[in-house]
């Protein structure tokens, strides 16, 4: 799935601007509050039309859990998954024998024919997840999936995305934890999103480590044309990249700083 020079306009005001990215495997969506993750995620579901643009390749059925999963509250949890599961193709003993096995993963409690109205917020969480990995879509798009969930919860969700990669289909996620392993992160600001190729650890020496974590050297260009490498540590790496997009600069790559090969372009900065 691509998206092509899409634009999302808010009171004259692009929340995304002439983007062009193409979406396939996991992919982990990160900026602050306000940058436009959730606006990007919803055109990605096809939730959202955008301003201008289009987006190309998206698959028929997606499943989808946007930041506010509000189902039916007055609907059994079951019986909710039954009918969603035949919605997304499958049938009904398929869509029950699937509904069965991912409520018992995800632990939903007190029971699995309980009102959805009647569960906690992490419940009612589970249930949108279990749906969006109910059919074997080519598409699962969810919006800080990991937000009121256990460690348990937390861990079955990792399963879940790791087997719908590993059967081909992409999975697009906000997220402000660490990233997975292989996963590639869009970074979106200031009206923008940069890609940061997929990283892990494999193959990392005892002690290395991994990219998500550790010190990591930027390549950025900013906005008169200079270019320049900045070292930044984990925890200031968000926010100095987000800063360089603000201002109408491009970051050119990132990688980690004990495993950092010569870049050409590192030449232009001296």
């Amino acid at each position: 799935m691509r998206f092509l020079a899409v634009t999302q306009r808010y009171d004259d005001v692009d929340v995304l601007a002439h983007v062009d990215v193409e979406l396939a495997g996991h992919v982990v969506v990160r900026g602050p509050n306000g940058s436009g993750k959730s606006t990007l995620l919803r055109i990605a579901a096809g939730a959202l039309e955008p301003t201008a643009g289009r987006v190309v390749g998206r698959p028929r059925h997606v499943g989808y859990v946007p930041e506010r999963f509000s189902p039916p509250p007055g609907m059994r949890a079951d019986a909710y998954l039954h009918r969603t599961g035949r919605l997304l193709g499958l049938d009904a003993d398929a869509a029950a024998r699937r509904a069965g096995v991912l409520l018992e993963r995800f632990a939903v409690r007190p029971r699995r024919d309980a009102r959805l109205g009647d569960l906690s917020k992490g419940n009612r969480l589970k249930v949108g997840l279990a749906h969006a990995f109910l059919a074997p879509v080519d598409l699962v798009v969810l919006d800080e999936p990991r937000d009121g969930l256990d460690d348990d919860a937390a861990a079955v969700l990792d399963e879940l995305v790791g087997e719908a990669v590993a059967r081909g289909a992409t999975v697009l996620r906000a997220a402000h934890d660490d990233v997975a392993t292989g996963a590639t992160v869009l970074w979106v600001g200031g009206g923008r999103v940069v890609v940061e190729p997929a990283h892990g650890d494999a193959g990392a020496a005892d002690g290395d480590l991994p990219f998500a974590d550790g010190e990591v050297a930027a390549l950025v260009r900013e906005p008169g044309g200079t270019t320049r490498t900045l070292v930044l540590a984990a925890g200031e790496r968000d926010a100095a990249l987000l800063d360089v997009l603000r201002r109408g600069g491009s970051v050119l790559a990132v990688r980690p700083t004990a495993a950092r090969a010569p870049h050409p372009a590192d030449e232009d900065a001296r």
